[in-house]
């Protein structure tokens, strides 16, 4: 045993000669070491393992109270986490622990202190390193005394780390604290799920912002500047939105902000201007020269109305003295009706109709090129202010998205009394439920006159008061809208509207009151309402807030609803 350095001595090869081959082990030793190494292996496997879910619960427990003090995951998340930390620190310690390097010697020296062999396998692994050093008698006896004792070695015992109860009962305290934490109630989950609607919230309305982008650059009906002014805009609101990092709150900001941006590059006054060409047009169909501005106009296409006004000036020298009167006359008539409306156009219209009845055709054509620039200009300033309608109404739906859209009136009971201006009085009392944006409907009984009404989808319990209302809500009268049977296929002025169903129910509800009041029912002329509807509705259709499968279906609405001029005198007078 003494003389190892001696065979580390004898085992050098002199200088340039190449190392010999070392001598076969006998093949006892040769399973001994291969069984020694087997369960090294395994034992630094199993104690990486346990070093791993150790690590594991450690990172576990601190993102467990990490997470009872900000909001960073639900319970389900955090039980998931915990297992992948867990797991995977498990795995990666067993494989760290069975690829670690077991050289020869290191596992017989392992091999020798726990079998007790004292050193006989790593004497037997540098006896062989020996060139011819086996063939000698003491080393075969050495060997033969080590192929003895690895016969007489049964069971290869713990050669990896030792583990102790104490670091074991430790993984148990950090799984059990883990646990805890994981299934005590936590007050950061309601903050979690708000945080996550949030950005799920902010993330549609990103996205509708793209599209409504993407729709502004695809139009091709826009000015230069007016086109980069909305993409700008939206590009903006785009990089503003940050879903995550900002909640619904602020986002509804940016996009109230945007949408304000949006609705001042709309010009009020286009619609009432487009309008006013759109009813001159039955006028102009009406001569054959001017037929195609007419058809042109009524059909709302502006830039079509503004080619056929061009186009006019080049007709204009092929007329007759006669056509040319007449064109004169209808430029003249249109000239008038849009006066106060445009300052261009008018002026325009008027040089070219003077120039036409003079006979001068070439400075009738100028004129004309004018008009029709103007009319142009008006398409432009339309088609920005359609666009810029669309992307507000877009940004108000993701607004609406955002938990933003108008409070819907809770549901409300009311009673109250009232008493006439005439003959009588009376007492009523109501009731009211809203749904929605508010539908009610209320009852009420007393003398002097009654009125019927219906509500579908108004307001309900705190309705402003009409006509006739005296004293607190609840017992009021109302004024009944007049119909005329030729419109309405009705039989008589004044019947109530009616709408089936359960009184106080659904989206619409019908309501009766009676109650001291007017002697007479309180009448309003249909004709009287009818104008102002009919331009809202024509203002909605010329802004685009209409969707175009429906615009048709409008126009055809109004036309069936127009009053009898007869009707319209009398509520003119």
């Amino acid at each position: 045993m003494s003389s190892k350095p001696a065979l580390g001595t004898l085992r050098r090869a002199a200088p340039g000669v190449a190392e010999p081959a070392p001598e076969p082990l006998p093949r006892e030793v040769a399973a001994l070491l291969r069984r020694a190494r087997w369960r090294l292996r395994g034992d630094r496997a199993l104690a990486g393992a346990l070093l791993g879910i150790g690590v594991g619960l450690v990172a576990a427990l601190i993102v467990a109270l990490l997470a009872r003090v900000r909001p960073l995951l639900l319970p389900d998340e955090l039980r998931v986490w915990i297992a992948a930390a867990v797991g995977g620190g498990a795995l990666l310690g067993l494989v760290a622990g069975a690829v670690w390097p077991a050289p020869a010697a290191t596992v017989a020296r392992r091999a020798d202190r726990a079998l007790g062999l004292r050193e006989r396998l790593g004497t037997a692994l540098e006896l062989r390193l020996i060139p011819g050093g086996t063939s000698a008698a003491f080393v075969q006896g050495q060997l033969a005394d080590t192929v003895a004792a690895a016969r007489a070695a049964r069971r290869v015992p713990r050669l990896g780390p030792e583990i102790e109860r104490r670091p074991v009962f430790g993984l148990g305290g950090l799984a059990l604290l883990a646990a805890l934490a994981v299934w005590a109630p936590n007050p950061q989950d309601d903050r979690v799920r708000e945080r996550r609607a949030d950005a799920a919230a902010v993330e549609a309305a990103e996205a509708a912002v793209d599209g409504l982008a993407a729709e502004v650059a695809a139009r091709t009906d826009l000015d230069p500047a007016t086109k980069d002014a909305l993409a700008a805009r939206l590009a903006d609101l785009a990089a503003a939105l940050d879903p995550g990092a900002m909640t619904d709150e602020e986002a509804t900001t940016e996009i109230a902000a945007a949408e304000s941006d949006l609705r001042r590059l709309e010009d009020a006054t286009v619609p009432q201007r487009a309008q006013a060409l759109r009813e001159a047009a039955p006028a102009l169909q009406t001569s054959g020269a001017t037929a195609e501005v007419g058809n042109a106009l009524a059909a709302g296409d502006l830039p079509a109305a503004a080619a056929a006004l061009a186009g006019l000036g080049e007709q204009a020298q092929s007329l007759s003295a006669k056509e040319q009167q007449a064109l004169a006359a209808k430029l003249a008539e249109l000239a008038a009706a849009q006066a106060g409306t445009d300052p261009g156009l008018p002026a325009a219209l008027q040089a070219a109709a003077g120039a036409m009845a003079a006979g001068d055709s070439g400075a009738a054509a100028g004129a004309l090129d004018q008009a029709a620039g103007a009319v142009s200009a008006l398409a432009a300033d339309q088609a920005a202010g359609q666009a810029a309608a669309r992307a507000a109404g877009g940004l108000a739906a993701a607004r609406q998205g955002l938990g933003e859209s108008q409070q819907a009136q809770p549901p409300g009971q009311g009673a109250g009394q009232g008493q006439g201006e005439e003959n009588g009085s009376g007492q009523g009392q109501g009731q009211g439920q809203g749904e929605g944006q508010g539908q009610g409907a209320g009852a009420g009984a007393g003398s002097g006159g009654s009125t019927a009404r219906t509500n579908p989808g108004g307001q309900g319990g705190d309705a402003q008061p009409r006509l006739g209302e005296a004293g607190q809500a609840g017992s009021r009268e109302e004024e009944s809208v007049y119909a005329p049977a030729g419109n309405l296929g009705q039989t008589g002025a004044g019947d109530p509207d009616f709408v089936a169903g359960q009184e106080g129910q659904g989206q619409e509800q019908t309501g009766a009151q009676t109650g001291a009041g007017l002697a007479t029912d309180a009448t309003v002329p249909y004709a009287a309402v009818y104008g102002d509807y009919a331009r809202q509705a024509s203002r909605d259709l010329e802004q685009g807030v209409v969707p175009p499968p429906l615009q048709d279906y409008v126009r055809d609405y109004f036309s069936a609803l127009e009053p009898a001029p007869d009707d319209a005198e009398e509520a003119g007078e």
